[in-house]
Formats: structure tokens, sequence, C-alpha cells
């Protein structure tokens, strides 16, 4: 073989191995490719609307897949692709192995802009898109979807206006509006009338005025000559296009400066109350000014003040006096404003100014007045004075013993002889026939006085309706001196280191009944002539007449009425029974009681007692009428008592007391 044809056969054999290992590279790839293929996962991409559609395109943004126009591979689990197209918006969308295999995917067409304003261009301008407010400024930029929009235009001062358009993808409107301005009706008056009338700096007549205006805010201005300027803002709007008003000038003002000794008086300045020093008045107008003070002369002045004009005036006011005379009866302490200044009589000059005057004495109600005095008069009081218990009467004010349930009852008594006759069965020897007769009406009380009505004077006292009783003579005196006191009255009985050593007999105040007074009652009060025993003459006793000792308390002591029963075993609440023909309860029984008079075994002398009160001294006193034990009926007998000054448990008590 020359060396030519072994260079040939050798490049022969070159181009061999070469096309051989082409060819398995080749082979490899399609095995390759093939076999990818069947590892992948393919969808396809569904796209929408149709326009999209022509120019979409699908790119894959993460994940191992890749595209070959509308069909995806995926190799891994999951990948995201971007779809576009021209005059639409990218949509991005997420997609797994496990997906449906056709992917639709709809695009939004890219937005238009539209660009729309105003003339005038104001910041009130409220812009709707479709009805739907969207914007308030002096224009409306707003990017839309493609399609038909309705704009309307409102302003407060303009006619609303409402524009039509069609917008496209990727399309800008501009339009610019015209505003045609509201036209109103504006009304002007004014007090004074021919004001004249400045609407935004421009003259447009004199009050009153009717004229058109259009819509808007404009400064208003009324003048007139010696008044002040109104200044007033004017507004025309799409909610009210009729304004009226009607304008009350005020004259120009003048200056007054006012001092005035005394300075804590009153001013007046036409009519109403100011403090001294700077005021202003009208001008061209009367002004009246008064300044006064209690015990001083007023001063008064009216004048006319110019325009801007000012003005002082020094006040200095004159004291008043006024002759003051003051009288009581009887002689009692006269005190002006505090202080006393004398007794029963009084006369004197004092300032015009109100005084308080207070007269005064013991045992009697104050009076207190108020006068001022002046110098155009005398000023006379004359006073009389009442007891407590008088005022109380004349002014219709419940008396204190009514507040405790007390009742009384007026008795205008007659002659009659207490005691007994010596003939009178079961009689006892100081039971001394004694003639007496009455002069002064007496009030009595109508129940004994209960352990609730005595509880006021003693806490310690229960709260019930039974007769107080345990108490001696002594406790039943201060009681009634102490009802006295709370009614202004003054006390009867007379107390000396807390004992009682005397009375005051011819005193209006409580006490106890007289014997002679007890006895009227129980025997001749409400019958023609007098009778041994509170309900008659006759010795049987009538059934269920008074809290005796019936027969529940056989066994418990020796004497009791048989056959008689009360239905209480001790004492009864007050008024349990029938009230007695003096219209008084329980004379007869339940408890007895005491009675003003001291004790004594001394028989009286004269022929006759008028409002006879008992001895003047005595060793002790006495009670008076039955109880709940007792049970013989010479103890019932009126004229029957017994001796004790010590409280019992069957013993209580009632009040009287002259008219």
């Amino acid at each position: 073989m020359n060396p030519s044809d072994h260079q040939i056969y050798i490049a022969q054999r070159r181009r061999t191995i070469w096309l051989a290992v082409l060819g398995l590279i080749t082979s490899l790839s399609i095995a390759g490719y093939l076999g990818w293929l069947l590892l992948a996962t393919g969808f396809s991409v569904k796209v929408s609307p149709a326009k999209a559609q022509l120019t979409a395109t699908v790119k894959v943004t993460d994940g191992i897949a890749f595209a070959i126009g509308e069909q995806l591979y995926l190799f891994s689990d999951t990948m995201t692709i971007a779809v576009s197209a021209d005059r639409y918006q990218t949509t991005t969308q997420h997609i797994s192995a496990t997906d449906a295999s056709t992917i639709s995917i709809t695009l939004s067409p890219m937005p238009g802009q539209l660009m729309i304003s105003t003339q005038p261009t104001s910041e009130k301008t409220q812009w709707q898109i479709n009805q739907q407010w969207v914007h308030t400024g002096s224009e409306l930029t707003q990017s839309l979807p493609p399609g038909e929009y309705q704009v309307t235009i409102n302003h407060p001062y303009y006619q609303s206006s409402h524009h039509h358009f069609t917008l496209e993808s990727l399309d800008t409107i501009s339009h610019d509006v015209l505003l045609t301005p509201l036209s109103g009706q504006l009304t002007i008056d004014s007090t004074p009338p021919q004001a004249t009338i400045t609407l935004a700096d421009e003259f447009i007549g004199k009050t009153p005025l009717t004229t058109t205006m259009a819509g808007g805010s404009r400064a208003l201005q009324i003048t007139y000559p010696g008044y002040q300027t109104i200044d007033d803002t004017i507004t025309l709007s799409q909610t009210d296009l009729t304004v009226s008003r009607h304008y009350h000038l005020q004259p120009k003002q003048a200056t007054l400066d006012i001092a005035a000794i005394p300075d804590d008086g009153i001013l007046l300045i036409n009519g109403q109350q100011k403090a001294l020093g700077q005021h202003a008045v009208n001008s061209q107008q009367t002004t009246t000014i008064r300044y006064e003070k209690a015990g001083y002369f007023p001063y008064h002045n009216t004048f006319t003040l110019a325009a801007d004009d000012s003005h002082q005036i020094a006040i200095t006011l004159e004291p008043e006096f006024g002759e003051v005379i003051i009288n009581s009866s009887p002689q009692a302490t006269i005190a002006i404003n505090g202080h006393i200044v004398a007794t029963g009589h009084y006369q004197a000059t004092l300032p015009a100014i109100p005084h308080t005057i207070e007269i005064s004495q013991s045992g009697y109600r104050s009076q207190v007045k108020t006068i001022q005095p002046s110098h155009r008069r005398i000023t006379q009081l004359d006073l009389p004075l009442m007891t407590e218990f008088e005022a109380r009467r004349a002014a219709g004010e419940p008396l204190f013993v009514s507040t405790l349930g007390i009742t009384l009852q007026r008795f205008t008594m007659d002659k009659i002889t207490m005691g007994s006759p010596a003939n009178e069965k079961g009689r006892r020897r100081h039971e001394f026939a004694v003639p007496v007769t009455f002069r002064r009406p007496v009030w009595v009380s109508r129940h004994e006085i209960t352990e609730a009505q005595y509880r006021a004077f003693d806490p310690r006292m229960a709260d019930t309706a039974l007769p107080v009783s345990n108490i001696s003579w002594q406790q039943a005196a201060l009681f009634c001196n102490w009802l006295s006191l709370q009614e202004g009255l003054e006390p009867v009985y007379i107390v000396q280191a807390q004992q009682i050593i005397g009375a005051h007999t011819d005193r209006t105040g409580y006490r106890l009944p007289t014997e002679a007074e007890w006895e009227w009652l129980a025997k001749k009060a409400g019958r023609a002539t007098s009778t041994v025993y509170p309900w008659g003459n006759n010795e049987s006793l009538p059934p269920s007449i008074a809290n005796l000792a019936d027969q529940t308390l056989q066994g418990q002591q020796s004497f009791y009425f048989n056959k008689y029963r009360d239905n209480f075993s001790g004492k009864a609440p007050v008024g349990q029974f029938k009230a007695e023909r003096s219209g008084l309860f329980d004379i007869t029984g339940n408890v007895a009681e005491w009675v003003h008079d001291y004790y004594s075994q001394r028989r009286p002398t004269n022929p006759l007692y008028t409002d006879y009160m008992g001895p003047a001294q005595g060793s002790a006193h006495f009670w008076k009428g039955g109880h709940y034990q007792i049970g013989q009926l010479a103890k019932l007998r009126v004229a029957h008592k017994t001796v004790a000054d010590t409280g019992s448990p069957t013993v209580g008590f009632r009040i009287a007391r002259y008219d």
C-alpha cells in the first residue's frame, strides 16, 4: 500500500469511527428524551377570553417544568406559571402534580383611566361613578376596567352635572366640565328700614330688598347712619336656594364711666342692674341712671349722649334716717338687730335700712318683726305678746298634749257638797262634807295618762297604752309642770331643790285635778243631783262598768265582786270600757288617781269654798277612785279616799288645767 492509499484508509477509518460515535450519541439522546417524556406530568393551558388567547404566552416561573406553546410538562411536585397577553394583565397560577390536566386561566384586561376636571375648580366638588361616591376634590383621576361609566359631579353652589363615558383597556379619557352656577332668591330687611346693602363689596340696594343671587358664600354688609354696621355671610346652596334675613341695627355706642360712694349699692342703667365702672350705652337715645342703697337717698339722672362720646359720673349718696317708736305689752325686752335697747318702750331715729325687732319676755312667745324706717313717716310698732299656749291656740297649732295623744274635755262645774254625809253607808271620818262651787272652767284629760305618754317625760317607762302607775304624787306633779313648759304655760307646782314645796293655784298650767273637781266629775257631771257612786245611787254593781276585782281573783285576795267579770286580771289599756256620764273614761276603776290636794284631818270651816284647791298644807296627799284590785262597794263611793304619797301598782293619774 503506497503512502497515498494508506492515508486514504486512515481517513476513512476515522470517519467511520466518528459516525459510529455520533450515531450512538443520537440514539442515547432520543432514548433519554423519550424516557423524560415518560416521566413528566403534562398539562394543557386554556386561556380566556378569546381575544386574550390570540396573543397569550405561558412561562414557567418556578419548578422543574417547561412549556411548549400551551402545553406544560412538570417533572417536580409543583410549579408556578405566568400567563400574559397583549392589553391584558399578567396572571400567575400555582400548579401541583395532582391538579386536573386542563388549567383554565381568565385574564383581566388592562385598565383605562378617566381624568376629569371642572371649571371653576373647587375642593368641595364631589364625584360619583355609577351612583357611588368615589372622591371629593377639585378633579377626578380614576383607573377603571374597560366598560360603560356614568359620572355625576355635585357641588353645593352649582347645578349637578352627569356624563357618560366608554372606557377601553389602556385608554386615557380626559374631559373638562364647565359647571353651571345655581340661582336663588335673597330677601333682606332691616329695622330701621332703608339701610344700605353691600354684597361682595358691591352695592345692591336698600332694605327691604328681594333679588336673585348665584350659588356660593358672599360677604354682606348692612349700614345706616348713626347705627352700628352689621357684617354677615350669605350662603346660597343646593339645600337652601331661598335666603331671608331681617337685621335689627343697634345705635352706635357712647361710653359711661360711673363711680359711687358708698360703692356697694345697686346701679341700674335703663332698668338693667350693672356694676360700677365703664359701660357702653346707645347714642342719640335717652339713658336713665339710678343708684341706690338701703339707708340712703337714691341718685337719679337722665341724659342723651352722642356717638363715640365718653361721660364720667361721680355719685355720692346722702344717708337717710327715720323715727321709730316701739311699744310692748306686757313690759318686755326690746332688741334691735340682736342688741337689747329698752324695756317696754323705745323711741329713736334710725338709719333707713331694714332692722330686725325682737320683743321677748319669759312665759310669752317672742315676736320678731322687720322694719325699714323712712324720713317720710314715723314707723310705730305696738306689739302685744301672747303666752306660748295662747299663741298656739291663735295659730291653730296643736297643743303639745295633743301630740302625745292626750285628749282634753272642757267642763263648766256648778255647786256640790264634796265628801259624804254622816249617814252614808261605809263613810270614813275624814270624808268631811264641804260645800264648794266653781268659777273657772276646767279642762280634764278624758283618759288616765298612759305609760307611752309618760315615757315622753321619762324614757325609762314602757311604751304601752296601759295607764301609768307605780309613780309617786310628786312624779305626777312634775309631769304636769313639764307639760306646762312644753306649751309655754307657767308651771303650777313650785319646785325647790327638786322637791315640790307649794303651788301657784291661780295659774293655767297643767296640774292634777283637785278633790272637789274629781268628785264633781264622778258624782255630778251629766246628772241633775249628786250620786254616791259614779254610776248612781244603786248599790248593785252594773255589769262590765269598769276594771275591778272580778270573780277571776277568787282565792287570790280577800275581797272581789262575785259574779262580775271584766276580762282583765291586771291593768287594762285605757278606754276599754264605756265612757262614764261625764264623758271621761275609767273614773270608776282600772287605776286609782292622784288628786292635787294636801291631806288634812282638820275640818274646813268656810260655809262655801270657790275653786277649792284643798288645805294650804298637810302631812301627805291622797288618791281617789277604784282600781283593778278593789272588790268592796264602799271603796267605790265617790267620797272615798286613801292617804299616800309613794307610788303603787294600782295608782295613776289624769291631768287638768284652768281654761
